[in-house]
């Protein structure tokens, strides 16, 4: 291996940096076009029923861990029982009230 070669490898090991220090950025796809977005606060920190609906679409995925799926299916097992399952399921949402709420004090977070 040459030097350059090994300097190279050496820059791909560095962690990358982030592009603001306050908030993380992901890539979203819409239609052909990409574009940066910051990352919602959800996707770290989730509310209660996104736990609920997440624990949910897991075990209902486990169901078919080891079966076989039908030939009439033109798509994997998994994803036909989660659709059947969580047809219509809600979970609630969560209130949020308006900042100046929060601001006087008149709502707890």
């Amino acid at each position: 291996m040459s030097i350059e070669e090994e300097k190279k490898i050496e820059e791909l090991k560095e962690p990358v940096k982030p592009i603001s220090k306050s908030k993380k950025v992901v890539l979203v796809k819409r239609g052909d076009k990409y574009y940066f977005r910051a990352m919602p606060s959800t996707a770290e920190h989730p509310t209660d029923y996104q736990l609920l609906a997440r624990e949910l679409f897991g075990r209902i995925g486990k169901l078919s861990k080891g079966k076989k799926w039908r030939k009439l299916l033109d798509r994997p097992l998994a994803s036909y029982l989660v659709e059947e399952y969580m047809k219509g399921k809600t979970f609630g949402r969560t209130k949020r009230y308006p900042k100046w709420m929060y601001v006087l004090g008149l709502v707890k977070e």
